[in-house]
């Protein structure tokens, strides 16, 4: 749970995505990818990444049906290395910085999958089932609270109310 406030408070990544993300990415930490290499998001590697790499089979989907292939993961010395790497991946590409500061977790488990992240196409449905089967939102409201932002849930507009800054579907303003 540590590491997912983290997420928030330091990338603004919503700990009950990153939660979700982990549990369904590494299958409860069983997969061979999480439980030997500590990569709890199953994160490739990429062009960029100059760190510790290992090659496993994976499934993918595409052209109608699933794959198996080839894919080359990053690897890590822990999992905490995982969860920190997954935020600042979120939080630094632009392909997924509609999802920093994102309040609503429906919203970013849709925003992600639109994102490309997985190709699994019952993806959203699965971290929506995980953060609600496991009530992940909890998470969100500790992490609102440990860094003083208060979620306004009752109004997704922009109104013109004392001081509040718009992250994703709702309101967001800072607790005195």
């Amino acid at each position: 749970m540590d590491g997912a406030i983290e997420s928030w408070t330091k990338y603004k990544i919503l700990p009950s995505l990153t939660a979700a993300q982990a549990i369904l990415e590494s299958g409860w930490g069983t997969s061979s990818l999480a439980s030997e290499y500590h990569n709890l998001f199953g994160i490739k590697s990429g062009t960029s990444w100059t760190g510790k790499t290992v090659t496993l089979q994976t499934e993918e989907y595409y052209d109608g049906s699933y794959h198996t292939v080839n894919s080359t993961f990053r690897a890590y010395d822990n999992d905490s290395q995982s969860i920190t790497d997954h935020a600042e991946l979120l939080a630094e590409s632009s392909r997924y910085s509609n999802l920093v500061g994102e309040t609503n977790s429906s919203t970013a488990a849709t925003k992600i999958y639109e994102d490309g992240y997985a190709t699994d196409i019952s993806y959203t449905s699965k971290l929506e089932s995980i953060i609600e089967t496991y009530d992940l939102t909890a998470w969100d409201e500790l992490a609102f609270k440990y860094s003083g932002v208060d979620v306004d849930s009752s109004s997704d507009s922009d109104s013109d109310s004392a001081p509040t800054s718009s992250f994703g579907t709702k309101k967001i303003s800072r607790l005195s």
